[in-house]
């Protein structure tokens, strides 16, 4: 993602890099996760440093407005020369963006199950729980304005880690469009959430970034 003065940053939730709002501005974000690093693996490495998140509301919708509530964040990018926008070797981030409806046909390529497809089922009615629980945060936020998915063929379409994917639809040109953030899914993995992403765009201000080192 850009902004207007064309800096570079890298898009995930506020519960993976902002600690549910307790990430310090300018902490470092690297790349394997911390929950990711093993003996004889990849050395973490600094990828960028937290800028900012969506803020939420705690509480119950009956006592406080969640309405605007979005589990997204940010972070300004150490080297962007050094990044791509491609979605691994699946495809490249598009420029443009596409509001979800039921029916849709969707693709994510996540960290922990890769390249899938789905279907949105529906939007959620009314406002959804999601329980959320990092080192410094442990509570429930509503949400609003949920779309879910369904994976394709009875297979789950995203599982724990995946958090942050870009889901994206090809329309009958062929062309990709993003449409929305994955944040969150069932408990039976049979269900994923997701955040339009207009929403998510729109809140920072910021553009989609495509064909950067690709």
């Amino acid at each position: 993602m850009a902004d207007a003065a064309g800096a570079i940053f890298a898009l995930t939730n506020n519960h993976v890099s902002g600690g549910c709002s307790y990430t310090d501005v300018n902490f470092p974000i690297v790349a394997p996760g911390l929950l990711d690093v093993r003996p004889n693996g990849h050395d973490p490495f600094t990828l960028g440093h937290h800028a900012t998140v969506a803020p939420w509301t705690s509480g119950i919708p009956d006592n406080v407005d969640v309405t605007a509530n979005i589990d997204a964040a940010i972070f300004r990018l150490k080297d962007a020369a050094a990044v791509s926008s491609m979605q691994r070797t699946g495809y490249d981030t598009p420029l443009t963006t596409i509001a979800p409806v039921p029916g849709m046909v969707v693709r994510k390529i996540g960290r922990t199950t890769g390249d899938t497809s789905g279907m949105i089922v529906a939007q959620a009615v009314g406002f959804v729980p999601v329980a959320m629980e990092v080192s410094q945060f442990r509570g429930t936020i509503y949400f609003d304005n949920i779309y879910i998915i369904q994976g394709a063929g009875g297979q789950p379409f995203s599982d724990r880690g995946d958090s942050g994917s870009l889901i994206v639809n090809t329309d009958a040109a062929g062309q990709k469009h993003a449409t929305g953030l994955l944040f969150a899914g069932s408990g039976d993995q049979s269900l994923t959430f997701m955040i339009p992403i207009d929403k998510v765009l729109g809140h920072f201000n910021v553009t989609l970034v495509g064909g950067h080192n690709v």
